[in-house]
């Protein structure tokens, strides 16, 4: 690679390895050095890895039809203090298209279709979600669909499957949804209440799997119990120091302190339904 500048390459890269994508994509323009040597591939997975390295998932990707504006938002938020707004992105794909966020890996947004209807989870380059196994025909005692994590390897491509946390109920698939929280794969088993004929749930339980692929390691963490505020009509997601995003009995998007169990109001309200969340960050690949 050869940058074409005054200042020694090795300077020149260590500079730009700090500079953010969109300011990458702008200096493309400066000389047809400064092209070559942002889009070659060296300088692209160098940059990858020193945003990893220093990646804290501080920005999270919000999709939701918003309440107040009448549209679908897909936004950019900074995951501090503060849930403060950065930056709207334009999606090819609109809710009504049934394409929903599965995950992002290097800065590429993968999406699943309608065929699996709660949250997912990427972790370990794998797609996981809840499935079942079907009651096995052969026994001679009636047996009822067994729930379990179901996963497709990204880079094998083939399937998989993971045992739940044992002990508990898991007739209902409805009332179980996986997401990751602190790069660990997450169950959210919720129990469900009846309020004005609309389905909410009052209790939720907070299981990760502490080692990979080992089910007798699933823990169970929290127990989120917001009954008194109406219930809980989805939960999203966890945030960077481990709050919950939860949508309310009333579409409204707040933040729940788990270890404190408080809520924090974000002033977001929005189809319920339409609301996904997943941590963000960008990258050279494919520019």
């Amino acid at each position: 690679m050869s940058g074409g500048s005054d200042l020694p390459e090795e300077i020149l890269i260590q500079i730009l390895l700090k500079l953010p994508v969109k300011s990458l994509v702008r200096f493309r323009c400066v000389s047809k050095s400064w092209d070559s040597l942002i889009t070659h591939p060296s300088f692209v997975s160098l940059h990858l890895r020193h945003a990893m390295a220093g990646h804290d998932r501080s920005v999270i990707l919000l999709r939701h039809y918003s309440l107040t504006q009448r549209k679908e938002r897909n936004t950019l938020y900074l995951d501090g203090e503060s849930f403060l707004e950065h930056q709207e992105l334009e999606f090819p794909l609109k809710t009504h298209d049934t394409y929903y966020l599965a995950g992002s890996c290097n800065g590429l947004l993968c999406f699943s279709d309608y065929i699996i209807n709660n949250l997912q989870a990427f972790v370990n380059g794998a797609i996981h979600w809840i499935g079942y196994n079907p009651a096995d025909r052969r026994l001679k005692v009636a047996s009822s669909p067994r729930s379990i994590v179901v996963l497709f390897d990204m880079q094998d491509e083939v399937f998989g499957e993971m045992e739940l946390p044992k002990g508990g109920d898991y007739a209902n698939r409805l009332n179980l949804s996986l997401a990751v929280h602190q790069d660990l794969i997450c169950l959210l088993h919720c129990h469900p209440m009846e309020e004005d004929g609309h389905q909410l749930y009052g209790v939720c339980w907070v299981w990760v799997m502490k080692e990979y692929g080992a089910a007798d390691s699933w823990t169970k963490l929290f127990t989120i119990n917001i009954s008194e505020h109406g219930g809980i009509g989805r939960i999203l997601g966890f945030r960077k120091k481990g709050d919950a995003l939860l949508v309310t009995h009333n579409d409204e998007l707040v933040s729940y302190d788990l270890r404190g169990q408080r809520i924090s109001r974000l002033g977001l309200y929005g189809v319920a339904r339409s609301f996904e969340v997943i941590p963000y960050m960008d990258c050279l690949i494919l520019v």
